[in-house]
């Protein structure tokens, strides 16, 4: 054990034997009888401590929540920065807008594909003001290496997902000219449970 930067093992025994020695008691002091506390205090003691519970457990799940969305806007903007199909012209600026739906598919233990909607503000150099536009972005991983896609997609589009049908998620648009990971028949999350408790779900 580690003591003010010293090894001590004697102050180690010390501090065990604390421990593992319970104090010694007076026979004659008078005992506690837990047969005397009122059972609406004890009522109200299992009511305070589930509320209690409750109350940690949201906010353990906001913050996956917000860490999950935080982690998941850093992913759509690097495949938008990094795909090959934006041409982004001198003077141009670009920030990140929203998040708008996600879905995350196992095709194989090897391979998944994670689908993004999100939108992302330009503003060119001779003008005040920023116009939002909707993109969509593929996160796959193939044998642990990473790969981004990313496309503009214009309202016309409605490009078919196997992992997002699937799953639900018929509000994610896809590039109509494919480009992405599309799945299977039996693509989709292998992990999700009914009975879970949906409060940490991430509503997008």
């Amino acid at each position: 054990m580690y003591f003010g930067g010293l090894y001590d093992d004697d102050k180690f025994s010390d501090w065990m034997m604390g421990i593992c020695s319970p104090p010694e008691v007076d026979q004659e002091e008078e005992y506690f009888n837990h047969d005397d506390v009122p059972d609406e205090f004890n009522d109200l003691t299992h009511k305070e401590a589930n509320d209690c519970c409750k109350s940690m457990k949201k906010v353990c799940c906001r913050k996956t929540i917000e860490n999950g969305i935080k982690w998941m806007s850093e992913e759509c903007f690097l495949a938008f920065t990094r795909s090959t199909e934006n041409f982004h012209s001198e003077g141009t600026g670009h920030k990140f807008s929203e998040l708008c739906c996600q879905c995350f598919s196992v095709e194989a233990h090897d391979k998944n594909f994670h689908h993004f909607n999100f939108t992302v503000e330009t503003k060119h150099e001779s003008s005040d003001f920023w116009t939002s536009e909707l993109y969509f972005a593929e996160v796959k991983q193939l044998s642990g290496i990473k790969s981004y896609f990313c496309s503009l997609l214009e309202p016309s589009d409605d490009g078919h997902c196997f992992g997002c049908k699937n799953q639900g998620m018929h509000e994610l648009k896809h590039p109509t000219r494919g480009g992405y990971e599309v799945g299977n028949t039996d693509t989709g999350f292998p992990f999700m449970d009914e009975s879970d408790d949906d409060c940490c779900e991430l509503g997008y």
